[in-house]
């Protein structure tokens, strides 16, 4: 690019790395001309856009500025059309010199021109143009389209390409990525990620670019929102929108209503990773999505779900199903409870959050809780919950609840469900700050103690029993609770600990016959009479 043609909001790569012109003028105290750039790279910045106490221009991203002269010798930029003809087809350009193919893909591969044997066999497969279905030229140094026309002489058939990936390149004109697939009839895949383009007043690509584009990423682009629902009108097919890492803190209305073929309308899936959202307020306009059903905020900063505003906000999201709530800074149970306002809530993703400790016994411990307290998500940090896991989960909540002060928003619904019904109520808990008096006392009262044997190998039990307990088992519990209690008891992994029963009545010769206790669900009386005279073998599996 020559000197006077350095515009602000263009784009330029020096060894790879790349930057944005900010400024382009006078620096006070110097002579001549000096280029204001920031950094993609944040750590080769200086500062962010001052020198001498006075600000020449500003950063997206904190001392990450630096001033160049517009001499500095930038990498060569090229086009789309050389880029990829260079990458995929080398053989195909009728401009390309085919006794140089071997040198030439290598150079543009390894940055050395190393001449590679056979090379020139491998490029014949790749010239198939009218098969390539996936385009990636990533870090490519390309700035414009091309002559796009010089494309129908490569692959008269036309392409077939559905996914293209333009990343990390010096492109600041939407405009040219749209030119770029226009070319691409059948494409629904675009990647634009680490690219800044520069956005002013209406988005102008040609008509039908982006028509079948059901998947946009625009990752670490640092585009506001507001260039974002312009950006989008031009994709009515649009179904997942990826845009993590854009500082992205508040989402404000539209200020126009959407029109009826605007992409963010289509758009099923929002990735909003890594943005410092603070407030789940802030993002209240999403729930006006039409069909927004998976919503992404991982790694943001959320603190509360529990403020009066946010519980509201919740139950407008009519048909979200999938949350991501991963690696914020979420600190209470009441929190999860709070989900609950979520009419359509299937999938949630919460772990790396301040009540998630993920220690090995305390994640089992916060997976059950999770379970418990969301009876509709049937899928938990990307783990399918099974009917046998949520009985078990269930169990353990009511257990707990009934020992523990708290805010057991379920204790009522889980008694009515389990069958152990007591008359205080939660609320009263929660207002007296009192612990609940234990329903499995008093069911308990009324049947004798049954003793829990720990044995250290699975039958046929070669070695003696090192641990031996007794306790009161209600008499409705399940063998999936029971599994639960022996392996708090015995510091056994809920995943390997096995019960067993022993009817230790019955006279026969030699060892009494243990019958496995093999099914979650069944009651532990269906193995067992638990006034009778018999024991519980507890041993982990292998």
């Amino acid at each position: 690019m020559s000197e006077h043609a350095h515009r602000i909001g263009d784009r330029l790569s020096f060894n790879g790395d790349l930057c944005t012109i900010r400024y382009v003028g006078q620096v006070d105290g110097t002579k001549g001309e000096w280029l204001g750039v920031e950094w993609d790279d944040s750590t080769r910045g200086k500062h962010s856009g001052t020198h001498d106490g006075r600000s020449y221009f500003q950063c997206i991203i904190d001392v990450a500025g630096s001033f160049i002269r517009p001499n500095k010798k930038a990498d060569p930029e090229r086009t789309f059309v050389d880029a990829l003809l260079e990458r995929y087809a080398p053989l195909n350009d009728p401009s390309s010199n085919n006794d140089d193919v071997e040198e030439i893909q290598a150079s543009w591969i390894s940055g050395k021109p190393i001449v590679t044997v056979g090379f020139a066999k491998m490029s014949q497969r790749f010239a198939q143009l009218d098969k390539l279905r996936v385009i990636t030229l990533t870090h490519s140094q390309i700035s414009t389209a091309g002559p796009l026309e010089r494309l129908t002489q490569v692959c008269p058939a036309g392409f077939a390409v559905e996914e293209l990936d333009l990343s990390w390149n010096v492109i600041s004109d939407l405009s040219e990525v749209g030119r770029i697939c226009a070319a691409f009839p059948g494409l629904k895949t675009l990647r634009l990620n680490s690219n800044r383009f520069h956005v002013t007043g209406e988005v102008k690509v040609p008509q039908g670019a982006f028509s079948k584009l059901d998947l946009l990423t625009l990752n670490v682009t640092y585009l506001t929102w507001d260039e974002i629902v312009r950006i989008t009108k031009h994709f009515p097919a649009l179904r997942e929108l990826q845009l993590g890492y854009n500082a992205i803190q508040t989402i404000l209305a539209a200020r126009d209503e959407l029109p009826v073929q605007h992409g963010l309308r289509s758009l099923q899936v929002l990735n909003l990773e890594g943005n410092g959202v603070e407030r789940i307020e802030d993002l209240a306009w999403l729930s006006t999505l039409p069909n927004l059903q998976s919503l992404i905020l991982s790694r943001n900063k959320i603190t509360t779900l529990t403020s009066s505003t946010a519980k509201i906000i919740l139950t407008t999201f009519n048909l979200l199903t999938a949350l991501d709530l991963s690696r914020n800074q979420i600190p209470t149970w009441p929190d999860i409870d709070a989900l609950n306002a979520l009419p359509s809530l299937s999938s949630l993703r919460i772990a790396h959050n301040p009540l998630y400790t993920p220690t090995r016994d305390r994640e089992n411990v916060a997976r059950m809780e999770l379970i418990a307290r969301l009876p509709n998500v049937r899928e938990v940090n990307g783990t399918e919950v099974r009917g046998q896991e949520r009985v078990q989960a269930e169990l353990w909540y009511l257990a707990r609840a009934e020992r523990e002060a708290g805010e057991w928003t379920r204790l009522a619904e889980l008694r009515a469900k389990y069958g152990a019904s007591m008359p205080i109520s939660n609320a009263a808990v929660k207002d007296t700050g009192t612990k609940v008096r234990s329903a499995s006392g008093a069911l308990a009262s009324r049947v004798g103690s049954t003793k829990l044997v720990f044995y250290p190998s699975p039958p046929p039990f070669n070695s003696s029993p090192t641990k031996t307990l007794e306790k009161r088992l209600v008499p409705d519990m399940t063998v999936g609770a029971l599994r639960s209690l022996c392996g708090r008891l015995f510091r056994i992994p809920l995943t390997k600990t096995i019960v067993g029963w022993r009817n230790c009545s019955i006279e026969q010769e030699g060892e009494a016959e243990v019958e496995v206790m093999d099914d979650d669900l069944r009651r532990v009386e269906y193995y067992s009479d638990m006034g009778g005279e018999g024991e519980v073998l507890v041993w982990a599996r292998d």
